[in-house]
């Protein structure tokens, strides 16, 4: 066996070699395209590579109040479509009346989350990307863990009527920016109109509106609606 100082020595030439490498790299890429010796100290100390400092990017933070907002928003509206669509009776000519059950809406809540951070961490269709691009680390969130909560919320939706009843439930998903914002909230609401779910039914049905949106920077949001419906045992 070599000795330690031995071992010490060669690990610190290494380290050296290393460093000395790093230094000629970044030598090399400040003369690419001209660029003038100490120009890096005219940057910006977070940014030496940067010329003009004005240029660097900036990014705003998640905006968390106007997430909640958006939230109160869009579902007071969705509500609001949902009662006048069926008061209207457009589709099936009966005009029905419409409840809402706000214990499963919050139940909702907690579902709608452990989408978007599954929707974050794995792809909706097709062969999920190989290592390194997609790491060995187990995800924050499973499908069977999303799955296992849906069944549990449409069994507790179920016992909440009379016995034999059906539940039924559509998310839907979104992003959000404040230039697409009347667009977005046709868009959202023509979505659960032609999913048909809102034509179950008669007097009888039961639903459960939620809506969740989560901020990212520079004000963009992912907006989540999920609209359940409990009908039959009458």
């Amino acid at each position: 066996r070599a000795p330690a100082a031995v071992l010490r020595s060669s690990q610190s030439l290494a380290a050296a070699a290393v460093t000395a490498a790093f230094a000629a790299g970044r030598s090399s890429l400040l003369g690419f395209g001209g660029a003038r010796p100490g120009v890096a100290d005219a940057g910006h100390s977070e940014n030496p590579w940067l010329e003009d400092p004005t240029q660097a990017l900036k990014y705003e933070g998640p905006d968390v109040l106007h997430a909640h907002y958006l939230e109160r928003r869009l579902e007071g509206q969705l509500e609001r479509d949902i009662i006048e669509h069926r008061a209207m009776g457009s589709i099936t000519g009966v005009h029905r009346v419409t409840k809402f059950n706000r214990v499963i809406a919050d139940r909702l809540s907690a579902l709608l989350e452990e989408l978007e951070i599954l929707a974050s961490c794995r792809r909706p269709c097709g062969s999920e990307a190989a290592f390194p691009l997609r790491s060995h680390a187990a995800p924050p969130v499973s499908l069977q863990v999303v799955q296992q909560r849906t069944q549990e919320i449409e069994s507790d939706f179920q016992k909440m009527g009379r016995p034999g009843r059906c539940v039924f439930g559509v998310p839907f998903n979104h992003s959000y920016t404040e230039v697409l914002d009347k667009m977005l909230v046709k868009q959202i609401w023509e979505e659960v109109r032609d999913s048909r779910i809102l034509e179950m039914g008669n007097e009888s049905p039961e639903f459960a509106i939620k809506v969740r949106v989560f901020p990212y920077a520079n004000r963009i949001f992912s907006i989540w609606a999920f609209v359940a419906c409990a009908t039959g045992g009458d």
